[in-house]
């Protein structure tokens, strides 16, 4: 079920924060030595996904301002996130 989010402004800080360009420096075997900025912001949501209880790659814009955002709520972290611990239904 896609549900209307209000993100605080240290969430949305934090966000912007993870986006900024990193060096782009790879080591031996071109293994890269630091994550991207698409990597860092993808981690912010993921995180501000389970801090409010949403599915972060569901997240999409609604126009109002940076802060307010759609997504699919994920009940079990949503429930996690109130303390509470989810029961299992049949078939998970």
């Amino acid at each position: 079920m896609r549900k209307h989010f209000t993100m605080f402004q240290e969430d949305l800080e934090k966000i912007l924060d993870a986006s900024k360009p990193v060096p782009a420096m790879w080591g031996n075997g071109g293994a890269k030595l630091f994550p991207t900025p698409q990597e860092n912001a993808n981690r912010a949501w993921a995180e501000l996904g389970k801090k409010m209880g949403f599915n972060y790659l569901t997240v999409a814009p609604t126009g109002e301002g940076d802060r307010f955002f759609t997504a699919e709520q994920d009940l079990k972290l949503w429930a996690a996130s109130q303390g509470h611990s989810p029961k299992a239904s049949g078939g998970e």
